[in-house]
């Protein structure tokens, strides 16, 4: 479809939301669903021969429509999506998957189906649990079970056991890969850097799947080649949805560089594989409650979560942590004093950034960073 390298490719896609690749799905009869994070497994989707998009508020540049239907206390993210909503940017969807997030995404949900939704757009929910257990899996796997017979209905296709493990085998392929994209930028020769490795990723969430691992498989190859340069102050990158590699650029143009992280665009979502076995819907489940490395929003795990933080950043031989927090998350602003004592107790000197989704003015970002890395 192009000439352009996988990385200029990665930028592009990253960069937009109805981007070349899905509009050339979409005319030749593709269907596209909207989901919102990864709490809502890709692999069904796939399985069903849609392809899934994760929802981004790319490309905003304003929040004035949103602020009619959602109050000033609300994040920025939610209200940029909205605003992104409202401008007709999500009119390629076929579809969107919500679930209980946080308060501020449920409300934009909400809004979204119910005022907002002038296409007759479908609209699909899943009341995720918010602890571990036996019982929540077991919940959590009925409400997939669900949600597939919704899409079953709705497109008019068969979801089997087969197809989802191959949906599952597909995706953990890729996950392989972005994990050595992660090991490259680890070793004391940096050969990617972390805005490049973020918009990457970010790419695997807004393409066909097999498109995308394809040209990751030629950027791994190309990376390989690189001669690489000698790595600068290590830093780890924290905090939940993150989709922002202008951010990570700044960072690293203070003689920095982002070598690993634990973020919903990262080590989150491809830390670990999914295990195949008998029941799919319970593998996904399985993995997604218990398995792969949690947030604040499931009850009771920040000891652990913690710990994992402290481990990704010892292997990683980092320097230093940035934590960055979108203002008036509230599910970061509550985990916030239980973290530092943590990172103050095990010698984990943390920069805590607040930002908003649209970075209005990076110098008071840049004086920070260079304020902390002179520290370390």
């Amino acid at each position: 479809m192009s000439n352009k390298k996988p990385l200029e490719i990665f930028y592009e896609v990253a960069g937009t939301l109805d981007n070349p690749y899905l509009q050339e799905w979409k005319a030749n009869g593709g269907k596209t669903i909207g989901y919102y994070y990864s709490w809502i497994p890709e692999e069904i989707l796939m399985a069903a021969g849609i392809t899934p998009f994760r929802l981004r508020a790319t490309g905003a540049t304003g929040m004035e429509r949103a602020d009619k239907y959602l109050s000033s206390i609300n994040c920025s993210y939610a209200r940029c999506h909205l605003n992104q909503v409202i401008a007709g940017a999500y009119d390629f969807l076929d579809g969107v998957i919500g679930f209980n997030a946080c308060d501020h995404i449920r409300r934009e949900y909400d809004n979204w189906e119910r005022l907002l939704n002038k296409n007759g757009k479908w609209f699909s929910f899943v009341d995720v649990p918010q602890k571990q257990g036996d019982a929540q899996t077991q919940r959590y796997a009925s409400q997939l079970n669900r949600m597939k017979s919704a899409i079953e209905a709705k497109f008019g296709v068969e979801i089997t056991d087969e197809k989802l493990n191959y949906a599952i085998h597909l995706q953990n392929e890729i996950r392989g890969l972005q994990r050595k994209l992660y090991e490259m930028r680890m070793g004391s020769v940096i050969k990617v850097s972390g805005a490049d490795v973020l918009t990457a990723i970010l790419a695997g969430f807004s393409m066909p799947k097999q498109i995308y691992l394809n040209l990751l498989k030629e950027y791994i190859t190309e990376v390989e080649k690189a001669e690489g340069k000698p790595s600068g102050k290590r830093l780890m990158l924290l905090g939940g949805e993150f989709e922002n590699p202008e951010l990570l650029s700044i960072i690293e143009g203070k003689s920095a560089n982002i070598v690993t992280d634990m973020i919903w665009d990262g080590n989150r979502s491809i830390l670990y594989d999914v295990p195949i076995g008998s029941d799919p819907i319970y593998s996904l489940a399985d993995y997604n409650l218990n398995i792969r490395p949690q947030d604040p929003r499931t009850a009771g795990t920040g000891k652990v979560r913690f710990e994992q933080i402290k481990e990704v950043g010892e292997k990683a031989k980092v320097d230093g942590y940035v934590h960055v927090k979108l203002a008036l998350c509230d599910q970061y602003l509550f985990d916030q004093d239980d973290f530092n004592a943590f990172a103050k107790k095990n010698g984990m000197p943390t920069l805590r950034l607040d930002t908003e989704y649209i970075l209005a003015s990076t110098g008071q970002i840049k004086t920070r960073v260079q304020a902390f890395l002179e520290t370390l």
